[in-house]
């Protein structure tokens, strides 16, 4: 375990109150929203819908931690603000005000077998980490579904996260993204849930994030010198994300019109990063959750990217809405085959995104039936308003309804 840094700095008169990280996510206990006790209601759904069928399912939490910024050759920059001392950068060691376009963004993604009761084994499982290059590798739907592909081992796949951009069931890109996985994985079920605003507190995966908080502590980063005068003289003039991807995209265009000089900002990108990435790689691999240390791993390539959307070009052959990047939610389930599969396969709502196979040994979509006790799986049931005194009606008194908006 890391200490706090902020124990490493000089001594002080009188008591002091250090923040350690292990409070979970407290800046959202400040803020309320209408559908805060909907959400607590729909995540316990999942809970106790993943556990009436544990012996076939596998669930997923992912999140991603703020991007981590990595300050020039010379001048690292503190991975926690507000720090005091910081390992490597001393006094010199700078603060988060400025405009810094080198960053890494951690994503966490937590694996786990549901247990049989809610009450039991739900904070535990194996933990993974992928640090990605905030410039050329945009942590987006398509790049989770092809990192978290391999964990796909069951036939019920039950999805949890806190509705980031990246995770919000009502943006078109994450539906097609899950959509994509159900085929991927070749799943009977998937079920996907987020929590509304700022109650992302009540979600398991924030213990993991404590825990990399820790790790963090006392850590500040920069990026390295480039390899030669000539990359030296091309980075300086980047001073944004934006100026970089306008680089290289300058760069494969010289190439593809022939121009055997072009450089690779990708490449050099990487090798700026690779030293940061090598002691956070080291930390995140020293620190534990309950005994297990955490799993660090490479993050997906553009091909893995790319190899997720080819899965639905099979499947939706004719017009490919999936690859319109200018087509709206409205509009993909207006379209006429992804509108075919969804009215018979899909349960779309705002905090829950379910895909099923429909069981029909004609459909042109689905393939056979993997699970043994698929006859029993129902969709997982929204929080139903219940009489005056309870707020929602039980997931026994609701099981087997269709999902709602009520």
């Amino acid at each position: 375990m890391f200490g706090c840094s902020s124990c490493l700095a000089g001594r002080r008169r009188g008591p002091r109150i250090v923040t350690t990280g292990l409070d979970p996510n407290c800046r959202t206990h400040r803020h309320e929203h209408p559908d805060h006790h909907y959400g607590c209601k729909n995540f316990k759904n999942q809970r106790e819908h993943a556990a009436r069928h544990h012996i076939e399912s596998v669930v997923l939490m992912m999140d991603d931690k703020a991007s981590i910024p990595l300050g020039p050759p010379g001048a690292p920059v503190s991975c926690m603000a507000r720090q005091r001392s910081v390992m490597g950068g001393g006094d010199a060691a700078t603060d988060h005000d400025q405009n810094i376009p080198q960053h890494l963004t951690p994503s966490l993604s937590v694996k786990m077998y549901p247990p049989s009761d809610i009450k039991e084994g739900w904070y535990s499982g194996e933990a993974t980490v992928r640090l990605k290059c905030a410039i050329f590798q945009a942590s987006n739907p398509l790049r989770h579904v092809a990192e978290i592909i391999d964990d796909v081992d069951r036939p019920y796949l039950y999805i949890a996260t806190d509705g980031g951009g990246d995770h919000n069931l009502t943006h078109k890109s994450v539906i097609i993204s899950y959509v994509a996985l159900f085929f991927l994985g070749d799943l009977d079920f998937l079920c996907a849930i987020r929590t509304p605003p700022h109650l992302s507190s009540v979600g398991p995966w924030e213990r993991w994030m404590a825990d990399l908080n820790v790790a963090m502590y006392g850590v500040a980063l920069s990026v390295t010198d480039p390899l030669d005068e000539n990359e030296r003289r091309r980075t300086r003039r980047l001073g944004s994300k934006k100026a970089w991807r306008e680089a290289e995209a300058a760069e494969r265009k010289k190439e593809a019109e022939g121009d055997t000089s072009a450089m690779s900002f990708v490449d050099i990108a990487q090798e700026r990063n690779k030293a940061a990435r090598e002691v956070l790689t080291k930390r995140y691999r020293s620190a534990k959750h309950k005994g297990e240390p955490f799993r660090v791993k490479e993050p997906a390539t553009d091909d893995n990217v790319d190899a997720v959307l080819q899965a639905l070009d099979v499947v939706f052959p004719t017009k490919k809405p999936h690859r319109d990047e200018q087509i709206s939610k409205a509009k993909l389930f207006r379209d006429p085959e992804f509108a075919d599969f969804a009215k018979s396969h899909i349960q779309a709502h705002q905090y829950s995104f379910q895909v099923k196979k429909c069981g029909k040994q004609d459909c042109k979509y689905c393939k056979a039936v993997r699970s043994s006790s698929f006859s029993d799986l129902r969709w997982m049931p929204t929080p139903t308003p219940a009489a005056a005194g309870q707020k929602y009606k039980t997931f026994q008194d609701t099981h087997g309804d269709m999902p709602t908006d009520e």
